[in-house]
């Protein structure tokens, strides 16, 4: 049974552009305070080419995605409890950019654990 307050897809989705979109953008923000404090704390092209340099490059530009397949499968199961018309609330949420339409490459970026598929395909069943 669910207990949840019902909303609208479209604040649903507007959560969804701030709680998602804004774990990525605190993703890039860390990322990027921490290239930033290795170049204020050693000569620029010192270890610029090092090993260590490019992990730090390469945890920059992928953290945040990480970050965005973990919090969209949660924003989902949030809204999906809380919103009457599953397709409008995908319809508003691939608007904003929050996720991607529906059987798009990058939809399959999403990570879910099979409690979180299992759960998802029922509310979609039943919201449908």
């Amino acid at each position: 049974m669910n207990t949840a307050p019902e909303i609208s897809a479209r604040r649903a989705a507007w959560i969804g552009w701030a709680w998602v979109n804004g774990s990525v953008l605190v993703g890039y923000v860390v990322g990027f305070g921490l290239l930033v404090l290795l170049f204020n704390t050693k000569p620029v092209f010192v270890d610029a080419l090092g090993p260590w340099f490019l992990l730090l490059i390469l945890l920059v530009l992928v953290a945040p995605w990480f970050l965005w397949s973990f919090q969209v499968t949660r924003w989902r199961l949030w809204a999906y409890r809380r919103v009457r018309d599953v397709n409008a609330l995908k319809a508003e949420a691939v608007a904003r950019s929050v996720i991607w339409p529906s059987g798009h490459l990058l939809e399959k970026t999403e990570f879910r654990t099979l409690k979180q598929k299992l759960e998802l395909d029922r509310l979609e069943r039943e919201r449908f």
